[in-house]
């Protein structure tokens, strides 16, 4: 439904003779003589309405799901998670979102909030740090940072897909600290534009699921590899789950969840990563050492993974190398999400 905003005013032109008499006021008071004169009428036009018509299929439209959950969420007076920027932008949007079933629920508007307390902690100790959000999508995280820190100072990089970053152009407002980059997160040459002097916090927030396991395990490596000293957090659906969520699963009549093929327990995330040297020399190597976590993770049960010590891996680091450990520290979960923040440690012992 459009509004045209039109509001019509009617007016008289008083004239001689006849044209006087039309003009009485019996005339005027009488509707069926009123409505069988001539008369001129006046049209204006309110402020264009007109919405943004948006087409996505597959994975990316996935943001589409995601935005409308957290606007139905931001319009609740009891609402968890103020985000006014969503609620605008689904307004603004041309789409049939009642394809996506029931939205009012509050699952991704506590992911947001998970992942907005954790950036502003990490932004108090280092304000002006570089926040990467990978496959951004249509997120609004940075207009509700900006509201929790007045004084803004950190810098902002969004990695997506040419398309999501080019609706992001057309339906969210510009900003001086906003820089974005239309490429895949798989494709590592977004990393040259961080500048780590500061701080570096990335997000994967609703990303690293879609991915296969070698290719989510190896961008957390090669993050661990290029910004030592950062932080990064990502979500998951939880591993019970796996059999659901990885051949994809039917939300409503008209839509269904893409596949997701990489998850993992609380209890997984922390016996896979922790205390884990990784040898990062070659990501080629990574990806393979990555590959055998996994595979041992798929071929024990889920609470009893051995312990994959850091040695196993250590063939591939080249002599006097610094060789980052990751440590995953599972945050509390909402709803079902896993919620991971990885931080990087150096071997040389000293905390980052």
């Amino acid at each position: 439904e459009v509004n045209t905003g039109l509001v019509a005013q009617g007016t008289h032109v008083v004239g001689r003779g006849l044209f006087r008499l039309a003009a009485a006021a019996p005339f005027d008071q009488i509707a069926r003589l009123r409505n069988n004169r001539p008369s001129m009428t006046l049209l204006e036009f309110g402020p264009p309405t007109a919405k943004h018509p948006v087409d996505l299929d597959g994975v990316p439209e996935t943001a589409l799901r995601t935005l409308k959950v957290r606007a139905s969420e931001a319009r609740r007076p009891d609402r968890i998670l103020d985000d006014p920027m969503a609620v605008r932008l689904v307004d603004s949007i041309d789409f049939d979102f009642a394809k996506f079933g029931f939205t009012q629920r509050q699952d991704m508007a506590l992911r947001a909030r998970g992942f907005d307390d954790r950036t502003v902690a990490y932004l108090s100790e280092h304000p002006e740090a570089t926040v990467v959000a990978l496959a951004e999508g249509l997120q609004t995280t940075f207009w509700r940072l900006s509201a929790r820190l007045p004084d803004r100072r950190f810098r902002w990089l969004s990695v997506d897909l040419p398309q999501m970053i080019e609706l992001r152009r057309e339906l969210l407002p510009a900003s001086d600290s906003i820089q974005m980059l239309g490429q895949s997160a798989l494709d590592h040459s977004w990393m040259d534009h961080v500048d780590n002097s500061k701080g570096v916090y990335i997000t994967a927030e609703g990303l690293l699921m879609y991915l296969q396991p070698a290719e989510s395990l190896g961008l957390i490596a090669e993050c661990a590899k290029r910004f030592p000293g950062g932080q990064m957090m990502f979500d998951l659906p939880p591993a019970w789950a796996a059999k659901l969520t990885g051949r994809g699963h039917r939300a409503s009549r008209r839509y269904r969840v893409p596949p997701m093929p990489f998850s993992l327990s609380r209890a997984d995330a922390d016996n896979l990563v922790r205390n884990l040297d990784v040898a990062l020399s070659e990501l080629r190597d990574v990806n393979e050492a990555f590959d055998s976590l996994f595979d041992a993770h798929e071929c024990t049960e889920r609470n009893q993974l051995r312990d994959l010590a850091g040695h196993d891996l250590a063939d591939g680091v080249r002599a006097g190398e610094l060789t980052p450990r990751i440590f995953l520290r599972c945050l509390e979960r909402q709803g079902d999400a896993l919620a991971v923040q990885v931080d990087v440690e150096n071997l040389d012992g000293d905390l980052v």
